[in-house]
């Protein structure tokens, strides 16, 4: 997986990544479901 080769160079950018991964995942299923409640 790409994501273990990222946390070995640096642990640092892995929970920058996981963090930021996270987010957009959020905010993708809020998107889905205010699109979904209000149609």
């Amino acid at each position: 997986m790409r994501i273990h080769k990222i946390c070995e160079i640096s642990e640092s950018y892995c929970i920058i990544f996981s963090c930021f991964a996270l987010l957009s995942l959020s905010l993708s299923l809020k998107r889905n479901f205010f699109k979904t409640s209000f149609l």
